[in-house]
């Protein structure tokens, strides 16, 4: 496991880099053209910041809160392939490397 990173790093937690969030304009956002209410759906819409770096990729975190829902963190990021080629790539969670995925 190679991630540039010390051990005694205090960001550091399981290959995974936080770093504080860089900007307050969003960058990025995420639309649908679906007339669905599904919460699956509401959950990924909507206006994403720049959070840090994950697996040497820039990761994004969801500015609005879902309502009903708003303890609920959205993020977009990379995973790269060290958990096998099923995990790579881009994937929205409530957490980088967490197992709540949609």
């Amino acid at each position: 496991l190679t991630t540039g990173i010390t051990p005694s790093d205090p960001q550091r937690k399981e290959g995974i880099v936080t770093q504080p969030m860089q900007t307050a304009t969003p960058v990025l956002t995420v639309t649908t053209q679906s007339k669905s209410n599904d919460i699956g759906i509401i959950t990924l819409i909507g206006d994403y910041v720049e959070g840090g770096m994950n697996h040497g990729r820039k990761y994004f975190k969801k500015v609005q809160k879902i309502k009903g829902h708003e303890d609920i963190q959205v993020f977009l990021y990379y995973w790269d392939t060290r958990d096998g080629a099923d995990f790579g790539g881009w994937w929205f969670g409530d957490a980088l490397g967490g197992t709540q995925v949609w």
